[in-house]
């Protein structure tokens, strides 16, 4: 993913499931507060984190940062920015005293956070090669199920060959078996009419 431009709170909350856990403590803190970890210095971080100066570095490496002073001047920018644009930020935290109006609004911007992070760090070539992936393999799927369907198709009329045949040479014999009877029968009747008239005579 090309992370170019990317908020570095998005990047880390991208990363941050697939942190170790002591690098995760880190980008957790880091994301609760943003403001205070840009005041802190990289022992207070640490320490609050329960870990060490190098575990700090490492995960500012990890966030595609050149070290913790590029950490802490980007948070100070971005939550600098954040605030003139939208005053203060909400925390994703519910707390024990918070209002159901606080919580919705939490909750609400939770959920639009996510939102913007999931789009800012889309990888649209690998999206578009999954849409890709998917259209392939239904047009496959609907040609296999066309060639099933022929399949079966003249599997069917290929066994009614027989059956038709029977049939027809069925019809066949019926119809030459009453062309045979039936000049016998009409001569039969005349001639016994006739026989009639002589005898009465």
């Amino acid at each position: 993913m090309d992370t170019a431009g990317v908020s570095v709170l998005v990047r880390i909350r991208a990363l941050t499931p697939s942190l170790h856990p002591a690098q995760r403590r880190v980008a957790e803190a880091v994301l609760r507060d943003p403001a205070g970890t840009a005041e802190l210095p990289i022992g207070r971080l640490a320490q609050e984190c329960a870990t060490s100066v190098a575990t700090v570095m490492r995960f500012c490496r990890s966030a595609g940062l050149s070290g913790y002073p590029e950490l802490r001047l980007a948070l100070a920018r971005e939550t600098g920015r954040e605030s003139a644009a939208e005053g203060p930020a909400l925390s994703a935290d519910i707390d024990r005293d918070d209002t159901l109006s606080d919580i919705v609004a939490k909750i609400g911007f939770s959920d639009a956070a996510a939102v913007q992070d999931t789009t800012a760090t889309l990888d649209l070539d690998a999206l578009a090669a999954a849409v890709d992936a998917v259209a392939t393999a239904s047009t496959a799927a609907a040609s296999a199920s066309r060639s099933r369907v022929a399949v079966v198709s003249c599997t069917a009329a290929a066994s009614l060959k027989p059956i038709l045949a029977t049939m027809s040479e069925s019809v066949s014999s019926r119809s030459m078996s009453a062309e045979s009877a039936g000049p016998s029968a009409a001569d039969s009747r005349p001639v016994s009419r006739a026989s009639a008239s002589r005898s009465s005579g």
